[in-house]
């Protein structure tokens, strides 16, 4: 119970902003869960996301960061390689660290035929089809994921900036919009 109430602690910060401090003290609470239970498979994937999304935001570009994402993912993908959140987790690796787009894709479209109502997946093939450059297929897909989640701002966030290099300003305005009555703390 202590390890997954430090889980839950990373997972509020690591998907509460983009912040350097928020990821670190989700790398923080990742750790005494995995302290108490080194066994447990998600605080190894919050170690992998918080780690990678500090790599993919410029904070640390290291070789040393990056060898230390793999060495997390690796060691999920030991305690549950088939698991939703590792392959999760492996596909977003593969999108933002080592920009191997179309691996990335297919583990996401496995994820997808395996839970079609699940927003994740559906999001990231968007984030990937989006910095391809088919920016139309990246809507739709962040659309999908935003009817099976209208809550979470961040699906919001990436459809508004994705219709902003569309070109369509106004409806990327309302997309704007709903962030900041999701998360005004964006």
């Amino acid at each position: 119970l202590q390890a997954y109430e430090f889980y839950l602690k990373g997972e509020d910060y690591r998907l509460r902003s983009y912040e350097e401090n928020d990821y670190k003290f989700a790398i923080g609470m990742y750790e005494k869960a995995i302290e108490a239970d080194p066994y447990f498979v998600l605080p190894w994937v919050g170690l992998a996301a918080a780690s990678r999304s500090i790599y993919w935001f410029y904070y640390d570009r290291s070789e040393e960061l990056l060898f230390k994402t793999k060495g997390y993912l690796d060691k999920a993908i030991s305690l549950s390689p088939n698991s939703k959140e590792v392959m999760l987790e492996e596909g977003n690796y593969y999108y933002m660290c080592e920009l191997d787009y179309a691996r990335a894709i297919k583990i996401f479209e496995q994820l997808k035929s395996d839970y079609p109502n699940d927003d994740d997946h559906y999001f990231w093939i968007s984030m990937v089809y989006r910095r391809m450059g088919s920016f139309r297929k990246s809507f739709e897909y962040n659309e999908h994921a935003i009817s099976l989640n209208p809550t979470y701002w961040l699906h919001w966030l990436n459809a508004g900036l994705t219709l902003q290099t569309l070109k369509q300003y106004t409806e990327s305005e309302n997309y704007q919009k709903k962030v900041m009555e999701l998360n005004p703390s964006v």
